[in-house]
């Protein structure tokens, strides 16, 4: 808190306090001339202050304010004596502090919107992967504990697709990493299509993909699965000739009662199944179904 002492030889003094960022002001004036008090006040009616009358005191009491506003300099305060100053150099001064103000609240609002737009990016980006533009593990596993709660608020079922890219090692080898990871941003872009705007995707590790479809029973989930599967085999990859293909296990919540552990087994159930589509022959989906 600042202490600033208008102290001028004169009759009504007056406090007014206004707010400069986080720190607040407190000015006392003291002038002989009501003319002068009521251009103080037309300041402040004005929005030109961004403050408020707090108190006024006689000729008798100007002492006694002063000594106030010094009290605040002994609890590490500042006070600021203006004994030259006339009723001019007041206004102009006023007018200074409130230029000065005006400017300190911009700069403090713009650098509170760069705080937070990086505080927003930084958040962002600890959460996308940077190959593909997906959610990233991370971001899935925050994710999935939300939409299981909204599937039991709701009672609706909650269905996930776990997929991996068949002999993708052999892809790294055969025709490169730089290929390799042409490969993983296609088939991104091939998963995510095949996808409603409200199903969530994310790059899992290495050549692995999750789905998460809200609102979807067994067997829409495997229809997605099965359309996810058909699109990427069709697609073609820039320098890879054989293509490419995925297999995918499919994994169903129809009604959650117990959020404990839920989140961790419904995965555990999609890497069973996409382990049991692995071993009948990949490009393929298997489901506690099928």
């Amino acid at each position: 808190m600042v202490f600033v002492s208008f102290k001028m030889k004169q009759i009504l003094q007056m406090l007014w306090t206004s707010v400069v960022g986080d720190k607040k002001v407190i000015c006392a004036l003291v002038t002989e001339r009501q003319e002068d008090l009521i251009s103080v006040r037309t300041l402040v009616e004005a929005g030109k202050l961004r403050s408020i009358v707090d108190r006024s005191f006689p000729l008798e009491q100007a002492a006694e304010a002063h000594r106030y506003a010094e009290s605040g300099a002994k609890q590490g305060s500042v006070v600021i004596s203006l004994e030259p100053f006339d009723v001019l150099g007041t206004v102009v001064f006023a007018s200074l502090a409130v230029a000065v103000s005006t400017l300190l609240g911009r700069v403090l609002e713009a650098s509170n919107r760069r705080a937070y737009l990086l505080e927003q990016e930084s958040h962002r980006d600890a959460r996308t992967d940077s190959l593909t533009g997906l959610d990233n593990r991370r971001a899935m596993q925050e994710r999935g504990p939300l939409e299981l709660k909204r599937a039991k608020r709701s009672g609706e079922p909650l269905s996930i697709i776990l997929g991996d890219l068949d002999h993708f090692k052999s892809i790294n080898d055969r025709y490169g990493h730089e290929s390799g990871d042409n490969a993983l941003t296609v088939v991104a872009t091939v998963l995510r299509a095949a996808l409603r705007e409200t199903d969530g995707l994310a790059r899992w590790g290495g050549e692995e993909f999750m789905a998460i479809l809200p609102a979807t029973h067994a067997r829409g989930a495997n229809e997605v699965a099965e359309r996810m599967r058909a699109a990427i085999a069709a697609t073609t990859f820039p320098r890879i000739t054989d293509g490419a293909t995925i297999s995918l296990g499919v994994a169903t919540i129809t009604k959650v009662t117990n959020l404990t552990d839920a989140w961790d087994n419904l995965i555990k159930d999609a890497d069973q199944h996409l382990y049991r589509a692995k071993s009948e022959g990949r490009n393929r989906v298997a489901s506690e179904s099928r």
